[in-house]
């Protein structure tokens, strides 16, 4: 993290227990296409970098750095303290993703697949955004689809 202090505009995609490989790999392919500066996930209930993860993102995992933690919650706080804005993905969130411009600094929370932000990661988290979905049926987006739309609503505003 210390190679961001002072970069005013920078983007951290955080993953709240993302455990197909598959959906890993994609979500570093796409924060790197997106400019983040990096991936953080849970060493514990987490899809590891295995072969499975550098084939989908298309060896993204081998350039973006990927960094493990044993407490997601306690990462947000830290990325808090160095300045960085925390957005939740929660489909259940008041305000959408498209409602005001994400941050400059922003630390861009994703949840499971399934079970979405746990309780206290989206507690944790300055802000919830949602993605408006407009078909009936239709309760969520893939997680690395989501992480996607996110990461380049980010880039769309912020991105060199």
């Amino acid at each position: 993290m210390r190679e961001l202090e002072g970069k005013t505009s920078a983007l951290i995609v955080v993953l709240d227990h993302i455990e197909d490989p598959h959906n890993l790999g994609a979500i570093i392919r796409s924060a790197e296409a997106g400019g983040a500066s990096g991936v953080i996930s849970a060493k514990r209930r987490s899809a590891l970098p295995t072969d499975t993860v550098i084939k989908t993102s298309a060896g993204a995992s081998l350039r973006l750095p990927l960094v493990q933690v044993a407490n997601i919650t306690r990462t947000i706080e830290q990325l808090k303290a160095a300045n960085f804005w925390t957005v939740g993905l929660d489909a259940k969130a008041q305000s959408s993703i498209w409602s005001e411009p994400l941050p400059e600094r922003t630390a861009l929370v994703v949840g499971a697949e399934g079970e979405g932000l746990s309780r206290l990661v989206a507690e944790t988290c300055d802000m919830l955004r949602k993605i408006p979905i407009n078909q009936e049926g239709v309760s969520s987006l893939n997680a690395s689809v989501a992480a996607a739309l996110g990461i380049f609503e980010w880039a769309r505003v912020h991105a060199d």
